[in-house]
Formats: C-alpha cells, structure tokens, sequence
C-alpha cells in the first residue's frame, strides 16, 4: 500500500498533512522532501514521479516539501 503524504501545489516549503507516511510521489515539475518540518533535516530533491521512495532512501521520512 502506498500512503500519501497530502500537500498542495504553490511555491516555498510546505508542512504535509501526515508526515511521514509517503512511499511514493506523484509529482509534475521538481521538489525537495524534507525529513523535517519547515524545510529542516535531510533532503531530497526530485523531478518528476518516484514509484518508491525507498530508491532514494526517503521511504516515510517526508514531512516538508519544497516547492519551486
């Protein structure tokens, strides 16, 4: 089962609405996750779907995104 994380689009970092859950993203465009809230932690930038965030090592670690 795949959990999602629920962000909207926009620009600027972004605290999602169940953090740490995601283990895939759906994405047109790039962003970074981020393994803590308002942006912190370790990061990720992506561009474009990962069917499995566990490729990148972020399997239910993204609790911000950044957008833009």
């Amino acid at each position: 089962m795949t959990a999602s994380p629920r962000v909207s689009r926009g620009k600027g970092c972004q605290n999602v609405a169940r953090p740490g859950v995601a283990s895939s993203v759906s994405a047109s465009g790039s962003l970074k996750l981020w393994s803590k809230a308002n942006c912190k932690g370790e990061s990720k930038k992506i561009a474009g779907d990962v069917a499995d965030l566990r490729t990148i090592g972020f399997d239910n670690k993204t609790t911000s995104v950044e957008f833009g």
